[in-house]
């Protein structure tokens, strides 16, 4: 059983444990997922019809008249209640939590050790770790306990290993998933100007740096240069965002909604920009990369691995606004070589990544399931 505690989106970080759960299902494993909140995407549709299990901390959405009918009629259950019954009614073998935050289903992975459930870990993202011995001593013990700690960037890994003042030798570094082909075919965009660069992540600026793009380019000698910057996803600071580039007058800047054909994206963009303050390894650099795209980063999470400064892309030296201006102002003057360090991004991605990752993590999960549980 998959658990994703992740708040209602759908966003990269179910893409990893979303395609093992395809692969495992399709090879004969029953396979089910919990989420604390209702959810509906389409990537849930196609696990459903492959006959994977759905369970929800809270109910579907109901009339009006259905949800005063049933408060009247029951107390709702809570989602953990719900959570003890779908472990009650799946009976897994092994229950996978996929982290986007170090304390993501801590309270779930302790009632799986005390019911003596084997359990497992993917961490897409470390966030600062700033928190209280009781809380810090419920995540040592949460780590200590799993089976299996995977984390898709080492910065993180290394976060947590100084955070906890111990080794996790129950840890693996392993390659993020990615939503695109292994090689897709787009060309370098026929437009050379104006240059067009993609932020594409959550509007949730607190981590992805959105803040810092709208300064940069609010500011000369960027208002006067031929250069657009794309902001694509969807979050809960879409509002604030737009009324901050509205005042800042940072008119070369767009919100281009979700979509969901990533190679219309790379079509008529020639980079991507993650101005972000602390990562996982971010899909949407893997999907940049393996278009041939360069990257301009901060120095934070699996950026470290891949982004060569001069080479597949510019790397900031800190994770802040003025460090990043310094990057952009080094990829301007070098941005007659974008498609050169696109073509080495997309060597370097495409020897980093899993060509088939939901294959080979499923290995790694069947693997985990062998170990305690003999073959017949």
């Amino acid at each position: 059983m998959f658990v994703s505690l992740i708040p209602s989106y759908w966003g990269g970080s179910e893409v990893l444990w979303s395609k093992t759960a395809a692969v495992l299902r399709k090879r004969g494993q029953p396979v089910g997922v919990f989420f604390a909140m209702f959810r509906d995407a389409p990537a849930i549709d196609s696990l459903k019809r492959a006959g994977v299990q759905f369970f929800f901390g809270t109910p579907a959405p109901e009339r009006w008249w259905r949800r005063w009918a049933r408060k009247i009629a029951l107390r709702k259950p809570t989602v953990r209640e719900r959570y003890l019954n779908a472990l009650a009614t799946f009976r897994p073998e092994l229950v996978i939590f996929s982290q986007c935050a170090v304390c993501d289903g801590l309270e779930e992975m302790q009632i799986c050790h005390s019911l003596g459930i084997p359990y497992a870990v993917i961490n897409q993202l470390v966030e600062p770790l700033y928190y209280s011995d009781e809380r810090w001593r419920q995540i040592d013990s949460c780590y200590k306990h799993a089976l299996k700690v995977w984390f898709v960037s080492k910065e993180n890994r290394e976060s947590v290993r100084v955070f906890l003042g111990r080794g996790l030798p129950n840890a693996e570094v392993i390659p993020n998933a990615y939503d695109c082909e292994y090689e897709p075919i787009v060309s370098w965009p026929k437009e050379k100007e104006p240059l067009r660069l993609a932020l594409v992540g959550r509007l949730e600026p607190e981590q992805k740096g959105h803040d810092m793009i709208i300064d940069i380019f609010s500011s000369q000698p960027w208002r006067s240069r031929p250069i657009e910057v794309s902001f694509f996803g969807s979050g809960p600071n879409l509002e604030m965002l737009t009324r901050r580039c509205k005042f800042r007058q940072a008119s070369q800047i767009t919100f281009a909604g979700t979509v969901s054909n990533v190679a219309s994206i790379w079509a008529d963009h020639h980079a991507l920009v993650i101005p972000s303050r602390y990562e996982g390894q971010s899909l949407a650099m893997l999907e940049a990369m393996l278009h041939g795209r360069p990257v301009i980063a901060t120095p934070v999470g699996g950026t470290l691995d891949l982004v060569r400064d001069g080479e597949t892309g510019f790397l900031a030296a800190r994770p802040d606004t003025a460090a990043f201006a310094a990057a952009l102002e080094r990829a301007w003057e070098s941005r007659e070589s974008w498609q050169l360090y696109g073509e080495n991004a997309a060597t370097t991605a495409r020897a980093h990544v899993w060509p088939n990752t939901g294959e080979v993590m499923a290995d790694h999960v069947a693997s985990i399931i062998r170990s305690f549980i003999p073959e017949t």
